[in-house]
C-alpha cells in the first residue's frame, strides 16, 4: 500500500504538480498498483468538517480527477478512501451515528484510536450522470491501455453500489 498524505499548504495552494508526476508514473505501471493508494490529508485535524466537506479539499480533488479521470483504478477501498475521494464530487449528505463527536486533535490527545472508535458515518452520495459517465469512460480508457481487464467492473460495480446517478 502507498499512502499518500496530502499537506494542507498543497490544498491552499491548489498545487497539482507532485501529485501529477506520482499518477503518471503509477500509470506507466498500472498494474503493479491498483487500488494500492491510500490519500489521506494533512493539516485539518482541528475541524469537525469531514474532506469531502472542505470546499478547497473538494477543489482540489476535482482538478486531480480531472486530470486522472481514472484515479479510482489507484485508490483502495481500505476505510473507504475511494467513496471518500468521491464524495468530493457529489453532492454528499452525512450521516452520524454519535452523540458526541470530536476533532482528529481530540482523538490523537486523548490516545484514542480512531479506526477502532470513530462514530459510524453513513454517506448519502449523490453524483452527476456525466460525472459517472466520464470516470467509467475513462476506466475503460484505461482497462483497455493498461491491458486489466477486471479493473472498471470492480470499480463501477462499487460506485454504483454506494452513489445515486442523478
Amino acid at each position: 500500500m502507498n499512502r499518500l498524505t496530502i499537506k494542507k499548504t498543497v490544498i491552499d495552494n491548489q498545487e497539482l504538480i507532485a501529485i501529477k508526476r506520482y499518477f503518471t508514473k503509477l500509470s506507466s505501471e498500472a498494474n503493479m498498483h491498483f487500488q494500492s493508494v491510500f490519500i489521506d490529508f494533512e493539516g485539518y485535524d482541528d475541524v469537525l468538517e469531514q474532506v469531502y466537506e472542505v470546499k478547497e479539499i473538494r477543489t482540489w480533488v476535482s482538478s486531480l480527477f480531472d486530470a486522472f479521470p481514472y484515479l479510482l483504478y489507484f485508490i483502495t477501498p481500505l476505510y473507504n478512501n475511494d467513496l471518500l475521494l468521491i464524495a468530493c464530487l457529489c453532492d454528499t449528505e452525512t450521516f452520524i451515528d454519535a452523540e458526541h463527536l470530536k476533532t482528529n486533535q481530540e482523538y490523537d490527545q486523548q490516545h484514542i484510536d480512531i479506526f477502532l472508535t470513530a462514530p459510524k458515518m453513513a454517506l448519502d452520495l449523490k453524483m452527476k450522470r456525466s460525472n459517472y459517465e466520464h470516470i467509467n469512460m475513462a476506466l475503460q480508457r484505461f482497462q483497455y491501455l493498461s491491458k486489466d481487464r477486471h479493473a472498471t467492473p470492480i470499480i463501477m460495480n462499487r460506485l454504483e453500489s454506494n452513489i445515486s446517478i442523478i
